[in-house]
């Protein structure tokens, strides 16, 4: 089976001032309009398959004078769309069928202006564009219009007038000369009638947009003005209604249609492989999945880091606020993990900068130190000394033995297995040397 294709496509249609009825018609994968006497008409479509048929057409819906015949380009496409979907074939046999049924409808319109009483002969023309197996391919017979849009180049893909109205936009030919080359390429008066032309066959890719307009749109239009409305990043229906609106601003006698076709996205699978390829889309998805679960682990990590940066902030901030009345030892490590408190007393009685220096001969320590009592000469033989805020056992060490490392004599004779557990009040024994 062929390869799925996603379109979305809108047609516009807009009866002229000077019509008494529109002679426009359009085809866009089983819808078509059915009354010409409606003065206007949208249609959008957004759908996803395996083979499309859109077409545009002008002066190819006749009716008999006698009403008992009528021919129409639309309702004979839908037919053949029908029977195209059901059988196989390639896209080259099928554009075949869809050319012959261009030039089957011509010759009956042509045969029905032959033998009306008028002999007046109406001009008509019509473009198609198939769409299967991944790849498009166009067909024009007389001056309605194809172009192409890929990757921001505009390009004309219908016919052989086209180099002819170029030439007639540049000035270069006049509208009476374009008539006649005109009726040299395509006249229904002439013995060799041009049937549908067919353009080469493309292969689609992602973003190609497509227009299929009478050629009162494309007269009323310039080039510069086509491709920058085409070029907009709109939706199909907001192009086609500007295409039409700017047309109509420069000839509103005419009657007017516009198709716009995006190729959305072009699937490169077929059904007989759809179990693999439901696979492969498993693992995309899952690769997905695990990308988005990964972003939405960074946004939590980063959130948490974070909270602890604004955390760290905060605790600096409040022990500024709150702790910045407290003195700091330089034996930090011993005087912050033990349970002395000197919130209790007054800053004068702290120590200056955890030094603790020996009391002056002949002073008093009150609080220091008891002495044991005894004569002038006596020494005792072991002193006493109450703790008090910001007392260490270095300290305590230096005061006495003017060495800090010999604080382990005094933990020795007061049974102190931890040196930073001292307590206010606690009485110890400074023995001796």
């Amino acid at each position: 089976m062929g390869k799925l294709t996603k379109i979305s496509t809108t047609v516009v249609s807009h009866a002229g001032m000077e019509s008494s009825e529109n002679t426009n018609n359009f085809y866009v994968d089983g819808r078509y309009m059915y009354e010409h006497e409606t003065d206007n008409v949208q249609v959008t479509l957004e759908k996803s398959g395996e083979e499309f048929i859109f077409a545009v057409s002008d002066g190819m819906d006749r009716t008999s004078p006698g009403k008992n015949t009528h021919v129409s380009m639309a309702v004979e496409l839908k037919r053949l769309d029908r029977q195209l979907k059901g059988t196989g074939g390639d896209i080259e046999s099928k554009l075949v069928q869809i050319k012959e049924k261009f030039d089957e409808i011509d010759n009956l319109i042509y045969s029905m202006d032959i033998g009306s009483n008028t002999g007046k002969q109406r001009e008509m023309s019509g473009a198609a564009v198939f769409i299967s197996e991944g790849r498009i391919a166009s067909l024009s017979r007389g001056r309605t219009r194809i172009f192409s849009l890929r990757n921001g180049s505009l390009k004309s893909v219908s016919g052989e007038e086209n180099k002819a109205e170029k030439l007639l936009k540049m000035g270069i030919l006049t509208n009476e000369q374009l008539k006649e080359l005109s009726s040299n390429i395509s006249s229904h008066a002439g013995d060799r009638r041009k049937g549908a032309g067919k353009a080469k066959i493309e292969d689609i890719e992602e973003g190609d947009l497509y227009l299929i307009c009478t050629r009162s749109v494309y007269d009323a239009v310039d080039d510069e003005k086509l491709h920058e409305i085409l070029s907009l990043r709109r939706d199909t229906g907001y192009i086609a209604n500007m295409l039409l609106k700017e047309a109509i601003k420069h000839d509103a006698s005419s009657s007017m249609t516009v198709m716009i076709i995006r190729l959305e996205e072009p699937e490169g699978f077929s059904r007989e492989s759809f179990v693999p390829a439901a696979g492969q889309a498993k693992k995309g998805f899952e690769h997905k999945a695990a990308k988005k679960r990964e972003n939405v682990l960074t946004y939590i990590a980063s959130g948490l880091v974070c909270i602890i940066i604004i955390g760290v902030l905060v605790w600096l901030f409040y022990g500024q606020l709150f702790g910045g009345g407290e003195d700091r030892t330089a034996d930090n490590m011993n005087s912050s993990s033990s349970s002395v408190s000197t919130a209790d007393l007054p800053d004068g009685d702290l120590p200056d900068d955890g030094e603790k220096m020996p009391p002056e001969d002949g002073g008093d320590d009150p609080q220091g130190s008891l002495p044991t009592g005894g004569g002038d000469d006596a020494v005792p033989e072991d002193i006493q000394h109450v703790v008090v805020s910001g007392d260490t056992l270095q300290g305590i060490s230096q005061k006495y033995y003017k060495d800090t490392q010999k604080y382990t004599i005094i933990m020795e004779a007061n049974g102190i297995k931890d040196p930073n557990q001292l307590h206010i009040g606690d009485v110890l024994i400074i023995p001796q040397q």
